[in-house]
């Protein structure tokens, strides 16, 4: 990861996926600009992880889904060459569609859709002008199939998966990686802020972050994890309304409420 460069922002860094990537980041002697929207957990992020490397971690409190967030995160990286971006924030809702307030779906469709097009386009200039760089993107397996009672979640990751793929062709032949990880079910706090619980084959962040990385420069996208192998091949080569179908119901009875 180092010969992307010497700086990272990472999105989502304070908890889940995100913070098993700034510790990978850290640990590699990367320095990384966290930007979360939990003050408490980014603080202890920050703390935890300057303590236990040798690199600076800056904290970056915002929320992607506001106005002003890209003027925030701008400042935190002025006068730093950023190397690697990973976009990893993310918030969704499972239940029928007009069960979710209208605000959770905006406030989803401005973290995973608008605030990665923004942030890509803010940092991809850079890479270019350095002549290296990393994109990474993280989805999910959802985003191979749409899942009834996930619509807008399905809908945000399926777009962050074909931005990043599209991306990957466009940067093929340059020196910047891009790289969509598309992680099945993951213990993370995000079945807590649903209100589910993970099913019984649910693999920790680390996992995630370990597998993903090996394909960083080879692959254009990754499934994590045999399920997510499982689930990719499957709704693959269904038909299309049998491959709804079956995602619907892996999705919701593997995440199925508390």
């Amino acid at each position: 990861m180092k010969k992307y460069g010497d700086w990272a922002i990472v999105t989502g860094g304070s908890s889940g996926i995100g913070k098993a990537l700034v510790r990978q980041l850290c640990s590699e002697g990367i320095n990384c600009i966290v930007a979360a929207k939990d003050d408490d957990l980014l603080q202890h992020t920050i703390a935890e992880f300057t303590k236990k490397y040798p690199v600076e971690v800056i904290g970056c409190a915002c929320d992607l889904s506001s106005a002003n967030f890209i003027e925030k995160i701008s400042e935190c990286a002025s006068g730093k060459n950023i190397g690697i971006l990973v976009n990893c924030a993310s918030s969704g809702a499972l239940g029928p569609f007009l069960d979710i307030p209208l605000e959770r779906y905006i406030k989803c469709l401005k973290t995973a859709i608008d605030a990665y097009v923004v942030l890509t386009y803010k940092f991809l200039k850079g890479m270019q002008d350095s002549g290296k760089g990393a994109i990474i993107f993280v989805s999910s397996v959802n985003a191979y199939s749409p899942v009834a009672y996930s619509n807008v979640y399905t809908a945000a990751k399926a777009f962050e998966l074909y931005f990043g793929e599209a991306l990957w062709k466009e940067l093929r032949n340059t020196d910047i990686d891009v790289l969509t990880i598309c992680p099945s079910s993951t213990r993370t706090g995000f079945q807590e802020a649903a209100n589910t619980k993970a099913p019984w084959f649910a693999i920790q962040p680390e996992g995630v972050v370990r597998e993903g990385l090996g394909c960083l420069g080879k692959k254009s996208s990754v499934p994590i994890h045999w399920s997510g192998k499982i689930y990719y091949f499957v709704t693959k080569f269904l038909p299309r309304s049998l491959a709804i179908s079956f995602s619907t119901w892996a999705i919701n009875f593997f995440l199925r409420k508390k």
